[in-house]
């Protein structure tokens, strides 16, 4: 099966859910939900209520496309980005193609933009690194927590997956994070489907959501890769 058929669902992504397009591996924002208030709900976002939030997509691959990170070739063709609209810097295993999705969760309200960098191993293993900044600062209105259960609940049930563990919650930075691992079915054709194993981390900084996400083939799955990314996250300051 070829991850470039992936089409945009998951951000929210997205997030709140991504999935795949022709051509390209994204992600999808998932819908947050309100979860009952507890200790570190204190700190985060806002719900994200529409099911089917309306989603444009913007493909750029020129290196001065505006908003794109600066490209470092790194070491056995890893890459790293420096994104410095995100705030941020990270690495990949191959030069990453960028996009933008632009999505309205919550009617009435402006479109919310992620920025993706979608970086393809093969025909069988992806990664990709987004961000996008929320309607406004979750630890503002205590709805860390449900931001962060929601981004998760988001991913996993716009591909009507589900968890393949249990969800380990963490700082990162003294920022709220989430690691999470899920799979996923996916229709090749009309007789064939394939089973899809993503590994997902998620961190809130503000009113801004970062997630990094490999997806591979079962049996295809390289756990050393998806840790390399993430450990290779920075925040700048």
């Amino acid at each position: 099966m070829n991850l470039k058929r992936l089409c945009i669902c998951s951000l929210a992504f997205f997030w709140m859910g991504i999935s795949a397009a022709s051509g390209q591996l994204f992600q999808r924002e998932s819908n947050t939900e309100q979860a009952p208030a507890t200790q570190d709900s204190q700190e985060m976002t806002q719900s994200q209520t529409d099911e089917n939030p309306k989603i444009t997509a913007k493909d750029t691959t020129a290196s001065n496309s505006q908003g794109k990170g600066n490209f470092v070739a790194g070491e056995n063709g890893w890459v790293k980005v420096e994104e410095s609209s995100g705030k941020a810097t990270f690495k990949v295993p191959k030069e990453p193609r960028y996009k933008t999705v632009s999505f309205s969760p919550i009617a009435g309200r402006e479109a919310i933009t992620s920025h993706m960098y979608i970086s393809v191993l093969n025909e069988k293993q992806s990664v990709v690194v987004s961000w996008h900044d929320l309607h406004e600062d979750p630890a503002a209105t205590g709805k860390v927590r449900a931001t962060l259960d929601g981004a998760v609940k988001g991913n996993v049930a716009r591909v009507l997956g589900q968890l393949d563990n249990k969800v380990k919650s963490f700082r990162f930075k003294g920022n709220y994070a989430r690691d999470f691992d899920y799979s996923f079915s996916m229709k090749v054709s009309e007789t064939e489907e394939r089973i899809l194993k993503a590994t997902c981390r998620i961190i809130l900084v503000g009113a801004r959501q970062y997630q990094m996400t490999m997806v591979a083939t079962e049996g295809s799955e390289d756990k050393a890769i998806a840790l390399d990314v993430f450990d290779s996250f920075a925040l700048e300051k």
